[in-house]
Formats: C-alpha cells, sequence, structure tokens
C-alpha cells in the first residue's frame, strides 16, 4: 500500500494521527478512554489506545517520531530552558524552533489526510500537497509561513483537560485563515501546569 508521507509502496503502520503523550491524561485506570459524538443516534466507544489508521510506513513513522519525541519533551518534560511570565503570556525561551514547527505541522497535516471519523475535519485543498513536502523534507518555512499559536484553553476561568475537538477553519472576509485543533490533555507543560492548547495555524486561500 502507498504511504501517505513518502508515497512509497510500502508496508503500512497503525499511525496515530494525535500522538500517544498527548492521551495520556485521557486514560482510565483500566487504560480507557471514550470517544463521543455530537450526533444522538451515534453510540460512544471505548478505546484502549490513540486513535490510529493505516496510514504511514516505518520510514515515516521514525521521522514523525523524532518530532514526537521532542514536543513530548517541551509539553511533559524538562527541555524548556527558561520562561518568563506576561500577565496571561507565557514565554519560552530556547525551544528547537524547527522541530517544533514541524511536529505541529506534522498535527495539521495528519487531521488533514485522516480517515478517523473522530479527527477529520481539516479541509486543507492544495496545502496538504505543500505541507507533506515540507515535511518529507524537514523544512519548517519561515515564520510567515503556516504561522502556527498555541493557547490555553479556558472556561469560566479554568484549564479545560481531557478533550480533543475536531478540526475547524476559521474565516476572515470570506477567506479561510486557519485551521484550529483542540487537544486538551491535562497536566503537561510543567512550566505552564496544564498543557490543553488550541493550535491555529496560518492556512489562507
Amino acid at each position: 500500500m502507498t504511504c501517505a508521507l513518502c508515497q512509497k509502496n510500502k508496508q503500512l503502520r497503525r499511525s496515530h494521527i494525535v500522538p500517544e503523550f498527548l492521551y495520556k491524561e485521557f486514560y482510565d485506570p483500566k487504560h480507557r478512554f471514550f470517544s463521543l459524538s455530537c450526533t444522538p443516534s451515534e453510540r460512544e466507544h471505548l478505546h484502549q489506545k490513540g486513535l490510529r489508521e493505516s496510514l504511514l510506513c516505518a520510514d515515516c513513522e521514525l521521522l514523525f517520531s523524532r518530532f514526537e519525541n521532542y514536543a513530548a519533551k517541551v509539553f511533559y518534560g524538562n527541555d524548556v530552558a527558561a520562561s518568563e511570565r506576561h500577565g496571561d503570556l507565557l514565554l519560552l525561551h530556547d525551544l528547537d524552533y524547527n522541530t517544533l514547527k514541524l511536529f505541529l505541522l506534522s498535527l495539521l497535516w495528519r487531521f488533514g489526510v485522516t480517515s478517523i471519523p473522530e479527527l477529520k475535519g481539516a479541509r486543507l485543498g492544495p496545502h496538504a500537497e505543500r505541507l507533506r513536502s515540507m515535511l518529507l523534507t524537514e523544512d519548517p518555512g519561515d515564520p510567515l509561513t503556516y504561522p502556527c499559536m498555541l493557547t490555553a484553553v479556558m472556561w469560566e476561568g479554568k484549564h479545560l483537560g481531557d478533550l480533543i475537538v475536531p478540526p475547524c477553519l476559521a474565516k476572515l472576509g470570506g477567506q479561510h485563515i486557519c485551521v484550529k485543533l483542540q487537544i486538551n490533555s491535562g497536566n503537561g507543560l510543567r512550566s505552564v501546569s496544564n498543557s490543553s492548547v488550541e493550535l491555529e495555524v496560518g492556512c489562507p486561500g
């Protein structure tokens, strides 16, 4: 079968769309979590591992795992060398821009190509191919090429946790300006005490 990233005919792995480390706070003591639908006729589903599908070959899985390992250290480990608070803002220093940006772009691309009903919805159009090429060549682009913004997800002054919401498009003046991905994953990013984040990626057109 054809790998979605390198487009070579190879044996495919069961690939995560959302990396497993972002599910860690979802699991109950029996290592289970539920997926829900807003459609009343759809039943809830019980899962014992993050949602996966046959998508990437072993080589491309290895490529994405490098991005994910670094992101996991930033959000859950000690790879944030220093941070400063400015009101509600947190400024992080000495991050590896290339690797973290590629991780965020890989999330966007995966949400754009997945066939998993609970996760699909990022209609990327021609951007899907450009993102695929950037990821394959490990090119994060400059800061204004698919700029990414991470924001804490709050409700009535509290962080939301343990929730993944399918992507949605934001518009301005009739034009798509970004794709929003909401992944609320509990108590990571130690400097901020919570890693519930909404990722917005500029994706005009």
